[in-house]
């Protein structure tokens, strides 16, 4: 399924930069002829889902509610109350502190790639107090470094998120 995804989003059918997260998978692409260009993982303080949390006191059932507008009595029940508030969280998870691009040996400068898992956090919409980020984009190799392009998802598309309008795309880094 997430073939299909990435597959859906690159579709300029550009060549696909792979994402290492653990130092196995970085060591083995290094011995395949990648080079790993290694990240930190810094979360950003920007980038924020909410969430709040209901049960149902016969059953004990759990749902989660990401629209603030939703009406708990109305919707589940009068069996269900909420148990934990809107909160905010980091919705990312990398199993460590680093990650690296798998960069192949005969990419060219200034070639336009597709990134299939964006390690940097890049803002691509606002909605409901909810900040969302880049997961995968299109990018360009520098010769040295990748440079995502912002302004893709929902912002290349010109819609309206909430009520900000996003702006059009351009290269970062």
């Amino acid at each position: 399924m997430i073939d299909a995804i990435i597959q859906k989003r690159n579709e300029n059918k550009l060549r696909v930069i792979k994402t290492a997260k653990t130092e196995e998978e970085i060591n083995e692409a290094a011995r395949n002829g990648f080079f790993p260009l290694v990240k930190k993982v810094v979360p950003s303080e920007e980038i924020r889902h909410q969430l709040s949390i209901v049960q149902c006191r016969k059953t004990g059932e759990i749902r989660i509610i990401t629209d603030r507008r939703t009406r708990v009595g109305e919707v589940y029940g009068e069996d269900w109350e909420r148990v934990v508030p809107f909160y905010s969280y980091y919705p990312v998870s990398f199993p460590n502190p680093y990650a690296a691009y798998l960069i192949p040996p005969d990419i060219i400068k200034n070639e336009k790639v597709f990134v299939e898992e964006i390690i940097e956090d890049i803002t691509s919409a606002r909605w409901q107090f909810n900040t969302f980020r880049l997961k995968s984009g299109e990018a360009v190799w520098d010769g040295v470094d990748l440079r995502i392009i912002e302004g893709q998802g929902f912002e290349q598309e010109g819609r309206v998120v909430g009520n900000r309008r996003i702006g059009k795309s351009k290269i970062v880094g």
